[in-house]
């Protein structure tokens, strides 16, 4: 979420700035002036992070996990029936496929 809201942000500040702001380059400085040592916010990883959030951004959805999304329903047992299993075992199932 840290890289997701963080190229959000940084997307917003590029559509405000003027085109050659170097957005990034002071984004970039100011983390380093305000939390020296923090590593992986240089301005070309910036730019990775914003291009990660504006790719799956639209796509992003926080939901129930599929164990709970699957509770209460029918789950189908699916099996492979006695003939097909014969078939298979038989290897006549392959040999059809060789056939063709």
């Amino acid at each position: 979420m840290l890289y997701f809201r963080t190229g959000l942000m940084i997307s917003d500040k590029i559509k405000a700035q003027k085109w050659g702001a170097k957005v990034l380059d002071q984004i970039s400085a100011d983390l380093q002036k305000e939390l020296p040592g923090l590593k992986g916010f240089s301005s070309g990883n910036l730019k990775k992070i914003r291009l990660f959030s504006d790719a799956y951004g639209p796509h992003l959805v926080i939901g129930s996990t599929p164990s709970n999304q699957l509770a209460g329903q029918v789950i189908v047992d699916f099996s492979i029936g006695s003939a097909l299993s014969n078939l298979i075992e038989n290897k006549a199932f392959y040999d059809a496929f060789y056939k063709c």
